[in-house]
C-alpha cells in the first residue's frame, strides 16, 4: 500500500493558489451572468405596491467550506488577516471552514455566485484541497 504525502504549505502556494482560484471563479461567474442576462430579468423588485426594478435572479451569497484543520485552511486563515488579499477564512456556521474569496464576481445574484464558487472550487481540488459549495438566499 503506497503512502499518501503531506503537502508543506508555503504562504507564496496558497496565494498562488487562490489567485487561481479567484480568475477561474470569475470567468465562471461572467459566464453564468451573461446567460442570466440572455434570459431577462426574472424578478420584479417590489417597495409596497410599486414595482421599482427587476432582478436576474434571486440575491444570494456562496463560499467555500473546506476543513478547518487542514493545514492549507490554516495557512490561509493566517493570511486572510491582511484584509488587502481579498480573501477571508472563517469558522463555518455548521461547523468546518469558510473560504470567502472576494471579487470574483462583484453582483448580487446568487447562481453568479455559486458559479464563481464552483470555478474557485475545480482549482482548489486540483490541488488536492477537498471542498464544497454553501449558499444561501440574503
Amino acid at each position: 500500500m503506497g503512502t499518501t504525502t503531506k503537502i508543506k504549505w508555503t504562504d507564496q502556494m496558497v496565494l498562488a493558489i487562490i489567485e487561481e482560484a479567484r480568475k477561474a471563479g470569475s470567468i465562471a461567474a461572467e459566464e453564468k451572468l451573461q446567460e442570466l442576462q440572455n434570459v431577462g430579468p426574472q424578478y420584479g423588485v417590489r417597495d409596497g405596491s410599486q414595482t421599482v426594478g427587476t432582478m436576474l435572479d434571486v440575491c444570494g451569497f456562496a463560499h467555500l467550506k473546506i476543513k478547518a484543520k487542514s493545514s492549507f485552511y490554516l495557512r490561509a486563515k493566517k493570511l486572510s488577516q491582511n484584509t488587502h488579499l481579498r480573501f477571508l477564512c472563517n469558522k463555518g456556521y455548521y461547523g468546518g471552514g469558510e473560504l470567502s474569496i472576494f471579487d470574483s464576481t462583484m453582483r448580487q445574484e446568487m447562481s453568479v455566485n455559486v458559479a464563481a464558487c464552483q470555478g474557485q472550487a475545480r482549482i482548489l481540488e486540483a490541488y488536492g484541497i477537498e471542498c464544497s459549495i454553501s449558499s444561501r438566499i440574503d
